[in-house]
């Protein structure tokens, strides 16, 4: 967050993948540095209500899927996705969504393919560790 409204990180104009956004904030901090286009991305509906935050905007999407599902080839200028936490201190059931997402290594590898074949060759991939 801090690295986008510090200008650390330049969202201006730029079209905007959020890549397990959870809560949405680093795809809202982007709308609020002017950019183009932020498409929230998460594969569990509790996302939904983004699309009725009163930050979104006409042209931004919610999608619950999977990583990069029917997006073109070279379609975004700027990528988020947060590395998947191990922080989890109870059990979680082996079929459960939270097993999918936060204990699957190849999870990361697979959004790694994803985007960069949906970045622009001059895009940015931000990686990042939250939670912290």
């Amino acid at each position: 967050m801090s690295g986008i409204l510090n200008e650390i990180i330049n969202a201006k104009g730029k079209r905007v993948l959020d890549l397990g956004c959870g809560s949405g904030v680093i795809g809202l901090c982007c709308i609020l540095k002017d950019n183009t286009k932020v498409v929230f991305y998460d594969l569990h509906p509790n996302i939904a209500p983004l699309k009725n935050h009163p930050l979104s905007r006409e042209q931004d999407e919610v999608k619950v899927q999977d990583l990069c599902v029917g997006e073109k080839d070279e379609s975004y200028d700027l990528a988020f996705m947060p590395f998947p936490s191990r922080s989890i201190d109870r059990p979680i059931a082996p079929d459960s969504y939270e097993m999918g997402i936060l204990r699957n290594d190849d999870l990361v590898f697979m959004a790694f393919e994803q985007v960069w074949r949906v970045l622009v060759s001059s895009g940015e991939f931000v990686f990042f560790l939250s939670g912290v």
